[in-house]
């Protein structure tokens, strides 16, 4: 075994010509000081195993040999030592290059492992590609440069590739840049295992040796006077110089740098994507300011309608007081009235009690005259008169009373003795059933009764969970909630922190139908409290510890644990759910998956054929055999119903309930009221039944009675008229005793409405005092006095005693509507605080912290409030201007000015490069030149008419003050800046063709006279031959390419060699001479390769000729042959 194959390293061959390897004196350097390639070496390097060299002459070489020999890749070996490897395409000139080929183009490692075919394996139907160098292999690319005044630069690349490994990554690469010579031999000495960079320059002082490409090139490109990357991308192009007919993209591409545009841009997008993101700031601080704003506003309305609320329940009081006030001075005024009245009447019932005296006197001595006259007789019978006239009147009162009690039972007076007997057997029969139904009413009232406790307890509960549910979001029982809270509270944090599972899920929209049957399904999970691992002994020692009087189920959560997110099918109920984001999310996500893949039947059918399944009704299918329907409640029973992220839902629903119960139990004591009335009724009954039986017929017979006073008075008259003294003294008695009956009429008239009016006087006293008393220890402001005389006067303009009282009432009224009306706009106000509280809360969970949506919160809300008004707010606007202000503006017009001045800038260099094209004819007689014209298209246009806009509007406006100005203008600049970054990150031409200053224009050439004159003009892509595209093509890369490595400064450039693939393949003789004419003029020196075309055109352009042959279709050498240059 030789040494190179010792330890399984297959390591480069020797040279098989000795004098191959020595440097070549080369005095015909046809541009001393110019670096021009002199020798190519490779080792193992694609289908050229072990060591080869090749001489190149300083004038010109061509490469020849048949297809598939390696010309491509000996250029390709060239290509990796020059080429950026991101740019870089090996074997560019061939027609494999295609996409649709992409899997098996040649590559650093294939060339590396001297991959030669394909294999195609029967058993798998796969490709495999084979190799020359299975094993270990070093590679090794030489390129040796000489400026014909003893000057030499050495370029090599070492790549090393283990058994094992075919991947581009695998393969170590190292560049190296000599000033000397070195071989191979030279070279390999530094491998083993690893390419030893460092000794490599120890041994060989000023040596350098390179790991990445990038300090590599930067190295070289001083070295040999290549001024860029630019130019490398414009020599590897050339060498697939037969692919080149686009005038365009050559210019574009490779005559002319990037535009600044792209870079202007990029600073644009992103100092418009901060300014964007310090506006979405804004726009978050606005609505956090609006939405607390409104906060604010209810605060201050229910604050002032707490006050007001306060001050009339102050003015309810003071009503009484201000009522007193007047009250004091009217009866003032009535007890002064009263007075005088009662001193009245007691004159006239001084009087009038004189005048019955002296009648009195006169009536007692008619009446002695007439007793001694013979009249006692008739004073005895007068005397029965009157008590009997007495006893009729008062049997006729107690008849009137006994038809009225009669009347109150609906039955008729008796006529006679025996329609009364029958009557009271008739009233002793109503009796019986009257008490009767008055036992047995006893239960309709307990019953109407407990009805209304109950509707009042239940009001009462809906009530009160109703005000649990407005201060929170959970839809869970109040005393779930309070027992959460209350646990929470003793382990120190906040109730979010253990969260309810009902309060993380919630039935998707359009899926409601469902949620009866999640609720059934969920029951247990969703009332069960979520525990973090991180508090679970301190909640579990609280719980311990508590006498809770009431059920509760908690889960210990790991929330750092990640799950594999589980498959959910598309009807279960699980995918009918959504899980809320936060630290519960995976975990609950985990646990909906595994728990409810029941399948959402449709119909009992369904049902019975799956083997997990929920129907709408709540039935649940655990599994083929055991089933569950829980119906201790209706399973429709929303106010039962937990799940949800919020409860406005359920909200809505004990708002129902709360009217429902309202009213029931307004109904309820209407039947209460109906069932009191009917028995006071009852009792009304019964009780003139009670008086209708004491009743004798003797107490109401006034008939009888009337009939005796009528026999006496016959009696008195038939005595009377017998003696007509008798009948005088009768006249002047009768007429005695009716002058006193008047006068006892009227002294009895007087002396009523004197004890009238002292009742009055007395009562006006009583109410006096008190109203004294009422006003003693109370004062009214003149302002409130005010306001309550407005409110009397709206009621009644003067105020009388006759009606003080009832407008005093109706003043009360008034104020408590006005006041019962406040409390409803109070609570609406508190409502809306909540609301508002609860969605900053939602919207922005990090500003507002633990603080609760509750009034006591308040406070910290407008806290919040005042640092958004007083820092944050002022803050970013003021970042939003001065980034407007002093980056947008600045970027947008710095973009318009390059886009404006860029077409200038090319003009430039085109003229630079057709005064080069100028120097070489094209034809006979005739020259190149390169002329270019605007682009119009539908995108750049409407994308320059908003960049002008743009500009205009800031020449036109100074918005340097004007803030809200800044804004607008920001707004308006978005649409140019969407553009601007779809121009940025998508693939398509159009997008991209507004930045790229390049494509603003489009090239042409045209061939003028020795006078300046078109004489043809020719189009890319234009009907041309094959041939005359790429002579056309070769003509404007030479001088693109003379420009880029020597400007117009220099005569020739400092960089020689042009490496063309399969060059002139379509061309003509005179084409090709012309083509190489115009390579020599600007100081090239050209490599071409092809299989053999035209040999005769470029003989007087070359100072060698190489070929390329192939043995077993896998081993490739290259052999000079004789060439004896051909003089022009």
């Amino acid at each position: 075994m030789s040494p190179q194959q010792q330890d399984g390293l297959e390591l480069p061959g020797v040279p098989t010509d000795p004098a191959a390897a020595g440097t070549i004196t080369d005095p015909d350097h046809p541009h001393p000081g110019q670096w021009r390639l002199v020798a190519v070496q490779v080792s193992n390097w694609g289908t050229f195993h072990g060591t080869h060299d090749l001489t190149i002459s300083s004038k010109g070489y061509f490469l020849t040999g048949g297809p598939g020999t390696g010309k491509s890749t000996l250029l390709d070996a060239i290509s990796a030592l020059l080429t950026p490897p991101r740019t870089l395409q090996f074997n560019a000139a061939a027609s494999d290059a295609g996409p649709q080929r992409s899997k098996y183009r040649r590559t650093v490692a294939s060339y590396v492992r001297g991959a030669w075919a394909m294999h195609y394996d029967q058993a798998t139907g796969e490709f495999s590609q084979e190799v020359l160098r299975e094993k270990t292999t070093l590679s090794v690319l030489t390129l040796r440069y000489s400026d014909g005044k003893g000057g030499t630069v050495q370029l090599s690349r070492l790549l090393l590739l283990h058994a094992g490994h075919t991947a581009d990554s695998d393969v170590k690469s190292l560049y190296v840049i000599a000033r000397t010579p070195l071989d191979v031999t030279d070279l390999r000495r530094f491998v083993s295992t690893q390419i030893e960079g460092k000794a490599l320059e120890a041994a060989h002082p000023g040596t350098q040796t390179f790991r990445q490409f990038r300090e590599y090139r930067a190295a070289f490109c001083q070295l040999l006077g290549i001024p860029d990357e630019k130019a490398l991308g414009l020599l590897h192009k050339i060498q697939s110089a037969k692919e080149l007919g686009d005038v365009n993209a050559l210019l574009r591409d490779y005559m002319l740098d990037a535009p600044r545009t792209f870079d202007l841009a990029d600073q644009a997008l992103a100092n418009f994507q901060n300014l964007s993101e310090v506006y979405e700031a804004l726009v978050t601080a606005r609505e956090q300011r609006e939405l607390l704003r409104g906060l604010r506003g209810s605060h201050e309305d229910w604050a002032a309608m707490r006050e007001r609320g306060g001050e009339l329940v102050d003015r309810r009081a003071d009503i009484d007081v201000f009522a007193a006030q007047h009250l004091v001075r009217l009866l003032g005024d009535e007890t002064d009235r009263l007075q005088l009245e009662r001193d009245r009447l007691t004159a006239q019932q001084r009087r009038l009690t004189q005048d019955v005296a002296e009648a009195r006197a006169d009536l007692a001595q008619l009446k002695e005259q007439r007793r001694r006259a013979g009249g006692g007789e008739i004073d005895d019978w007068k005397q029965q008169i009157a008590g009997l006239e007495v006893e009729r009147e008062r049997r006729r009162e107690r008849g009137t009373e006994f038809a009225a009690q009669l009347a109150t039972v609906e039955l008729r007076t008796p006529a006679g003795e025996d329609m009364f007997l029958a009557l009271q057997r008739e009233v002793a029969a109503l009796r019986e059933s009257l008490e009767a139904e008055e036992k047995g009413a006893d239960a309709a009232r307990w019953e109407a009764e407990a009805t209304v406790r109950e509707l009042g307890a239940e009001l009462a509960r809906t009530r009160e969970e109703l005000a649990s549910l407005t201060s929170r979001a959970s839809n869970l029982h109040s005393e779930d909630v309070a027992l959460r809270d209350h646990i929470a509270a003793q382990v120190g944090i906040a109730p979010t922190e253990l969260p309810f599972a009902a309060e993380l899920l919630q039935v998707r929209t359009g899926e409601e139908e469902w949620t009866a049957a999640a609720e059934q399904a969920l029951r247990g999970l969703a009332r069960s409290i979520l525990v973090p691992e991180r508090v679970y002994r301190e909640v579990a020692a609280v719980i311990d510890r508590t006498k809770l009087r009431r059920r509760i189920s908690y889960n210990r959560v790991n929330t750092d644990l990640r799950r594999p997110a589980k498959s959910i099918d598309e009807r279960s109920l699980a995918a009918k759910l959504d899980v809320k984001d936060g630290e519960f999310h995976v975990w609950l996500s985990h646990e909906i998956a595994s728990r409810m893949d029941y399948t959402c039947a449709e119909s009992l059918e369904e049902f019975t054929r799956l083997n997990r399944a929920v129907l709408r009704s709540g039935q649940i299918k655990h599994s083929s055999t055991r089933h569950e329907k829980n119906t201790d409640r209706q399973i429709n029973d929303r106010s039962q119903w937990v799940l949800g992220f919020d409860n406005r839902a359920k909200r809505a629903v004990f708002e129902q309930e709360r009217t429902r119960a309202e009213q029931a139990l307004f109904e309820a004591q209407a039947r209460r009221k109906d069932v009191e009335t009917e028995r006071e009724r009852r009792r009304e009954r019964l009780y003139a039944l009670q008086m209708i039986s004491a009743v004798a017929w003797d107490d109401i017979d006034a008939a009888s009675v009337a009939r005796r006073v009528a026999n006496l008075r016959d009696m008195v008259r038939a005595a009377e008229d017998g003696s007509a003294a008798l009948a005088e003294l009768a006249r002047q008695i009768e007429d005695v005793e009716q002058s006193i009956a008047d006068s006892d009429e009227e002294l009895l008239e007087v002396v009523r409405s004197a004890g009238k009016l002292g009742e009055q006087a007395e009562r006006a006293e009583e109410r006096l005092a008190s109203a004294r008393e009422r006003i003693t220890e109370s004062s009214l402001d003149p302002e409130v006095e005010k306001e309550l005389a407005e409110r009397f006067a709206a009621i009644a303009p003067t105020l009388v005693l006759s009606t003080i009282d009832q407008v005093t009432k109706d003043a009360s009224a008034t104020l408590d509507a006005e006041l019962m009306d406040l409390t409803r706009r109070t609570s609406r106000a508190e409502e809306d605080m909540r609301t508002a509280m609860r969605e900053f809360s939602r919207r922005w969970p990090a500003q507002a912290g633990d603080t609760a949506p509750t009034l006591e919160g308040v406070d910290d809300y407008l806290a919040i409030l005042q640092r958004i008004e007083e820092e944050k707010l002022p803050e970013v606007e003021d970042r939003f201007f001065d980034f407007f202000t002093g980056n947008t503006l600045g970027d947008v017009q710095a973009l318009a000015t390059a886009i404006a001045r860029e077409p200038a800038e090319i003009r430039k260099r085109l003229q630079r490069i057709n005064s080069l094209l100028a120097q070489v004819e094209f034809h006979s007689g005739r020259f190149l030149q390169l002329s270019m014209r605007p682009v119009h298209l539908a995108a750049l246009d409407e994308f320059k008419r908003a960049l002008e806009d743009a500009v205009a509007d800031t020449a036109l406006n100074d918005i340097s003050r004007d803030r809200e100005r800044a804004e607008e203008r920001f707004l308006s600049l978005r649409h140019l800046m969407d553009m601007i970054g779809a121009a940025r990150t998508r693939d398509d031409q159009v997008s991209r063709v507004i930045l790229d200053v390049r494509r603003h224009v489009h090239f042409h050439a045209e061939e003028v006279d020795a006078e300046g004159t078109v004489v043809h003009a020719h189009e890319s892509g234009g009907p041309l031959s094959g041939g005359q595209n790429e002579r056309l093509a070769t003509f404007c890369l030479a001088a693109a390419l003379r420009y880029q490595l020597a400007g117009t400064g220099q005569e020739v450039p400092r960089y020689a060699p042009i490496i063309i693939d399969e060059a002139f393949s379509k061309g003509a003789g005179k084409f090709i001479t012309a083509a190489m004419e115009s390579f020599r003029h600007f100081g090239f020196q050209v490599v071409l390769a092809n299989p053999g075309k035209n040999p005769q055109a470029l003989a007087p352009f070359i100072g060698g000729v190489g070929v390329v042959s192939i043995r077993q279709d896998r081993y490739s050498s290259v052999a000079p042959v004789e060439f004896v240059p051909t003089e022009e």
